[in-house]
């Protein structure tokens, strides 16, 4: 997003495709990480700088749904607490930092 313009970035359909494609595979990893150690590399591996992608991508192609349902589809994925895999320690920031990046979403 930043190497082209935001406009030419938006008439461009292969990389509109890569990121439907970035966030229905990115939804899988996060469906395959049933437990909390898994869930905590996820997280550590997404935040900050790949959710900030997520929203980039969302104020980029606001209109299209056929981005923005696989993308929030894969956001709401990253925050539901399936099998208790959502379980940050006590004096950790991790779950305040989550809430902030999906509100940012929506």
């Amino acid at each position: 997003l930043q190497q082209q313009g935001a406009e030419a970035c938006r008439a461009d359909e292969q990389a509109k495709r890569a990121a439907i494609g970035l966030c229905r595979d990115l939804r899988g990893v996060c469906r395959a990480c049933t437990k909390n150690a898994y869930y905590l590399l996820l997280f550590n591996w997404l935040y900050p700088a790949r959710l900030r992608v997520l929203v980039a991508l969302l104020e980029l192609w606001f209109d299209r749904p056929e981005l923005t349902s696989p993308l929030l589809k894969c956001v709401a994925n990253v925050v539901k607490n399936e099998s208790q895999r959502i379980a940050f320690d006590v004096a950790s920031p991790n779950g305040i930092l989550l809430f902030r990046q999906a509100s940012a979403v929506l």
